[in-house]
């Protein structure tokens, strides 16, 4: 999926959806501590207050919950033609949330060739076939715990 530089009002390349701003804005310190040292730029949309100037720059990932996603697809400030690489963190929680229906609208203007990544803690029936339903040639890669991480309090 390589692609050519990414100009003004083009991308992002990467997207991730979090469950919450406040867990977008720790995603973002983790991707700023990574994406340093190879030049990539970011941005999280924790609020509408973060949309105006920093969506006018150019930034090869966005981090931000569906409905801002949505919101700023919706108002013209950026599309999805770009994007790649998608990642559904927290979908169990987007899921409870109500979510999903803000989570098809990103998608759809996703690029159809994109890479696809759900992280949840339950991996229920219901969660598998909206993966599926976004994703073909799916493939679960389950997380195995230790007893003594099974037992921490959430």
């Amino acid at each position: 999926l390589s692609q050519d530089e990414l100009r003004a009002g083009e991308g992002p390349v990467g997207l991730v959806l979090c469950a919450s701003s406040e867990h977008a804005c720790h995603v973002q310190k983790k991707v700023q501590d990574l994406g340093s040292a190879c030049s990539i730029r970011s941005i999280c949309i924790s609020g509408v207050e973060d949309i105006d100037c920093s969506m006018r720059e150019v930034n090869n990932i966005m981090i931000a919950t569906p409905l801002l996603a949505c919101h700023c697809v919706a108002c013209g400030w950026i599309n999805f033609h770009r994007t790649s690489y998608v990642v559904l963190d927290g979908l169990d929680h987007m899921q409870f949330n109500g979510c999903l229906t803000d989570i098809d609208m990103v998608l759809a203007n996703v690029r159809p060739d994109r890479v696809l990544t759900v992280v949840t803690e339950s991996w229920s029936d219901d969660l598998q076939g909206y993966a599926e339903y976004h994703c073909a040639n799916a493939v679960a890669i389950r997380e195995l715990r230790t007893q003594r991480q099974q037992q921490r309090p959430l």
